[in-house]
């Protein structure tokens, strides 16, 4: 496999906000970049995988570029009797892949960045949950249920 050279910046805001005496909010965004650069070759592939053409870049050429904007926010709501309820939202996207092979039964794990053929992972996350105490504090208890979707997600076979 070849050497990929990548950068990755980004910048998050985020305010907390109190609403009356009960709520609590807690909002951003992240704003995010990835850069693929040269030294590379890229190959284009017709229905069958067969390469069709190779595309080359020079060291320091953009070969791919990605952004996206990740929103989150998370409310708290507090109870009169100090149980709280609280539910949140957060989009993520990333860049680097993890590929994971546990057939062979080696050490086979490779990052490989996002680039022209693979798109950059994405996932949406929410989560509603209940938190409570005993009434002398003694235990804390919770609930909390998610749900996430994931796109994107790639994975590597092996043929033997």
């Amino acid at each position: 496999m070849d050497n990929k050279k990548s950068i990755e910046g980004g910048i998050y805001i985020n305010n907390t906000q109190k609403i009356g005496n009960n709520l609590k909010v807690n909002y951003g965004f992240r704003y995010s970049s990835f850069f693929l650069l040269g030294n590379a070759s890229v190959n284009q592939y017709d229905e069958d995988f067969n390469i069709t053409a190779t595309k080359y870049y020079k060291k320091g050429e953009l070969v791919k570029f990605y952004n996206g904007f990740e929103p989150r926010i998370s409310t708290n709501y507090t109870l009169d009797n100090g149980h709280a309820i609280k539910a949140s939202y957060t989009r993520t996207q990333q860049y680097q892949h993890l590929i994971s092979n546990s057939t062979l039964g080696l050490p086979t794990d490779i990052w490989l960045p996002s680039d022209t053929h693979i798109k950059p992972q994405t996932a949406n996350q929410y989560s509603l949950g209940y938190y409570g105490s005993t009434k002398d504090r003694t235990f804390d208890f919770f609930t909390e249920v998610y749900y996430k979707s994931m796109n994107n997600v790639i994975d590597m076979l092996a043929k033997l």
